[in-house]
C-alpha cells in the first residue's frame, strides 16, 4: 500500500507567529524591529510537519531562525527565506509556493492572499484569521 502524500502546509511569519505591527515610532529600521521580535512570544504554534515561508529579506534569516529555535520545539521542515530587495513580497511568496509545491499557505496579509489567489486560483491560500476561525469551529464540532 502506498502512502498518500500529505498536504505541504506553509505559514507566513510576521502576523502568524508574531503580531503584525504598524511602524513603531521608537524603533528605527527593519533590523531593529526584527531584533525586537526576539522578545515576542508566539501567538500561534503549528503542530505536525510544517514549512515556513516569509518575505523577510534573506539578510535577516538568522534572526528568524534564532526566534524559531528559542520558541518552538517543533521546527519547520524547511524554511523559505530568500527574498531579495528587488522582488515584491507578494510576488516572492507566489513564486515560492509554486517552486516548492506548497499545497496550503496560511498568510496574515489580506492583500497578499488576494494576490496569490489571483496568480494560482487552485491554490489553498488562507488568511490567518480565517484559519483560526476554521480551527475553532473544527474543535467545537461545527
Amino acid at each position: 500500500m502506498s502512502e498518500e502524500r500529505k498536504n505541504k502546509t506553509a505559514f507566513d511569519f510576521d502576523g502568524v507567529f508574531v503580531p503584525d505591527c504598524e511602524k513603531i515610532p521608537t524603533v528605527g529600521d527593519t533590523l531593529e524591529f526584527f531584533e525586537l521580535t526576539m522578545y515576542m512570544k508566539p501567538i500561534f504554534e503549528p503542530v505536525g510537519e510544517w514549512y515556513l515561508l516569509t518575505a523577510r529579506l534573506a539578510e535577516h534569516e538568522e534572526i528568524t531562525k534564532s526566534w524559531l529555535l528559542k520558541h518552538f520545539k517543533n521546527q519547520p521542515k524547511e524554511i523559505y527565506h530568500s527574498r531579495t530587495s528587488d522582488e515584491e513580497p507578494e510576488a516572492y511568496k507566489a513564486r515560492m509556493i509554486k517552486e516548492h509545491d506548497i499545497d496550503v499557505f496560511v498568510e496574515s496579509d489580506p492583500r497578499t492572499v488576494r494576490h496569490i489567489q489571483r496568480e494560482y486560483p487552485d491554490m489553498a491560500v488562507v488568511h490567518f484569521a480565517d484559519f483560526c476561525q476554521m480551527y475553532l469551529n473544527y474543535n467545537a464540532g461545527t
